[in-house]
């Protein structure tokens, strides 16, 4: 964010703006599918917590086809109205000149949140907040922002290395993401064991009050 906005910053004013009407349509794209992540996050939590675990993995599957609808769409309306979409938020030309490149190459980033959106979601629903942050700091610090500094100052693409490194960095995040859904590491984490004891201990205490009801 802040760092990408920096360096937004020092291609003069014109790429600052563009670097902003492009954050704009970002926030606005970002609704739907983050939407969609959160539900599968509190669908998933409170099906692993009533011991359906497979039913938590159907509820996975079907987000994941919704994201795709949504965000297939979502790419062609860029795409084909990506322009006036961008006049929306400024009225300077250069402006909308530069955003436009931006944001149609950036909008490929929608692809990888087909995945990372209900991934991330049934994975921080599962109690496995630990790969949520593994991903935040692979994505974003590892990835997204060296490569931004190597696209724009070793390749000196200007701002719209910025939007390729921000095409790619979200891969990053469905791999470790996918990587433990697939694998079955939701399953053992500590975090996840953790939880499961909790709940367990919690079964008999109900069924002792009941009994004793």
């Amino acid at each position: 964010g802040t760092t990408l906005n920096g360096l937004a910053n020092t291609y003069g004013m014109t790429a600052s703006a563009a670097y902003g009407v492009a954050m704009k349509i970002d926030t606005f794209s970002m609704l739907p599918h983050s939407a969609v992540g959160e539900a599968v996050a509190t669908f998933s939590s409170q099906n692993i917590g009533a011991k359906k675990p497979e039913r938590a993995l159907g509820g996975l599957r079907w987000a994941i086809l919704l994201c795709c609808v949504m965000l297939s769409l979502m790419f062609a309306v860029v795409q084909i109205f990506c322009r006036e979409i961008c006049g929306v938020f400024s009225n300077q030309q250069d402006v909308i000149d530069t955003a436009f490149f931006f944001v149609r190459v950036y909008s490929f980033s929608y692809f990888s949140f087909i995945l990372v959106s209900p991934l991330m979601g049934f994975v921080r629903g599962t109690g496995n907040s630990i790969f949520t942050m593994i991903s935040v700091i692979v994505a974003q610090y590892c990835i997204r922002i060296p490569l931004a500094f190597f696209f724009t100052k070793v390749l000196s693409m200007g701002i719209q290395g910025i939007a390729v490194a921000s095409i790619i960095s979200p891969y990053s995040a469905m791999l470790i993401y996918g990587y433990a859904v697939v694998s079955g590491r939701w399953r053992k984490s500590r975090e996840a064991v953790r939880l499961a004891r909790l709940q367990e201990d919690s079964v008999p205490r109900s069924q002792n009050y009941s009994r004793e009801d």
